[in-house]
């Protein structure tokens, strides 16, 4: 136990003095990061877990369905790769409204730090050079910590939606679907 207070105390230290010095917006940045994360490791867990179980189940329904040919089996093939791709979908609106309300929170920061600066310009004048510069930490930090939570959510929110399409695509491809020629003979 006290070798994981003497290896991590030094970073909870410097994570509660950048709070410190952000505000309490880059508080909530930081609670919206974990969120975030939270929702990307999620939707990894189901891709690789939990959807290979499912593509078998739509697959194997498929398979036992002897009609691949008519309007109503193609209607039934759209439904099957229709629930797919909602359940791919699911949650993915939480990651985009996070990856888009990180930068205007820290914006928000910004905005709250220059008031800050110029409350103390207007109260001191210029001498007090350092609670001007507590005003500019609090204008930069959650700046920056927004833009960077905006950016990896970015990157990973990308990967996520690609990754989404290339399964669709593969489950299209899989579930196999004969084509009616106009002489009546069934065909692929």
């Amino acid at each position: 136990m006290l070798e994981f207070v003497y290896y991590w105390l030094p970073a909870l230290r410097s994570i509660v003095g950048y709070v410190t010095l952000g505000g309490p917006i880059v508080l909530m940045i930081l609670i919206m990061a974990c969120f975030l994360w939270y929702l990307v490791v999620e939707r990894f867990y189901y891709i690789k877990v939990i959807l290979p179980n499912e593509i078998n189940r739509v697959a194997q329904e498929w398979k036992n369905r002897t009609d691949h040919s008519s309007w109503y089996a193609h209607k039934i093939r759209d439904q099957l790769i229709s629930q797919i791709k909602m359940n791919l979908r699911e949650k993915m609106d939480f990651v985009y409204a996070c990856v888009m309300i990180a930068p205007l929170a820290g914006l928000i920061g910004t905005v709250t730090g220059m008031i800050r600066i110029f409350q103390t310009l207007s109260y001191a004048g210029s001498t007090d050079v350092r609670q001007m510069a507590s005003g500019v930490y609090q204008a930069i930090i959650p700046t920056l910590t927004g833009m960077s939570v905006a950016v990896l959510g970015l990157l990973l929110s990308s990967w996520l939606r690609h990754r989404q399409d290339v399964e669709v695509e593969l489950l299209e491809d899989s579930l196999e679907i004969k084509r009616v020629s106009k002489t009546g003979k069934g065909g692929r």
